[in-house]
Parts: structure tokens; C-alpha cells; sequence
């Protein structure tokens, strides 16, 4: 698996928009199409097993593109991201904001 900088670095050479807002408006788009397929899944079998697993995959992918051209267009790190957050939760966690997570279908 490649890092997160790889990846980022990889990812921003398919970079091709006349804008550079493009990925920080496609990206709430690109999350929408996830959403949809929970969406249909918990319309259709109030739970997550009608998902597709392989086209929520391909729409993370999406999501995960856009990401990365925002943090590239932002002068960001994903791996310096990836921390941040991760220290943040932790934080969250000592100061009991995040409690233990129930199972849903």
C-alpha cells in the first residue's frame, strides 16, 4: 500500500480542471454518490447489507481524489492530515467525548 504523500503525489498528475475549485466542489458531489448507495440500501433492507461493496469503493476512490487535490491545491500533507486527525481523536477519546461504538446492521 503507498503512503499517503505517495498517493497524494500520484493521484494530483491526473489533475486535469480548468479551476481550481473543481475538487473542493466535486468533492461534496463525489460524497454524495456514496451516500446514495447507503441511502438505497437502508431504503430497500434497513441496513447496510444491499450495498455494493465494489461501487462504494469506487466512490471512497472518488472521495479520496478529491481529498487529496484540495489538500494539494491547499499546500497540505494527507500523511500530516492523517496524523492531525488521529491525535485530535485521541484527544476526544481521553476526554470521554467519544464513547464505545454500538453495532448496527
Amino acid at each position: 500500500m503507498k503512503g499517503f504523500n505517495e498517493y497524494q503525489h500520484e493521484a494530483f498528475e491526473f489533475a486535469r480542471y480548468r479551476t481550481v475549485f473543481y475538487p473542493f466542489m466535486a468533492l461534496g458531489e463525489e460524497c454524495g454518490e456514496a451516500q446514495a448507495l447507503i441511502a438505497k440500501s437502508m431504503r430497500k433492507h434497513g441496513n447496510l447489507s444491499g450495498v455494493d461493496k465494489h461501487k462504494f469503493a469506487k466512490e471512497l476512490g472518488d472521495v479520496l481524489w478529491n481529498v487529496a487535490a484540495c489538500a494539494t491545491e491547499m499546500g497540505l500533507s494527507l500523511a500530516d492530515i492523517a496524523e492531525d486527525n488521529l491525535d485530535k481523536l485521541k484527544e476526544r477519546r481521553a476526554n470521554g467525548t467519544i464513547v464505545e461504538r454500538t453495532s448496527d446492521s
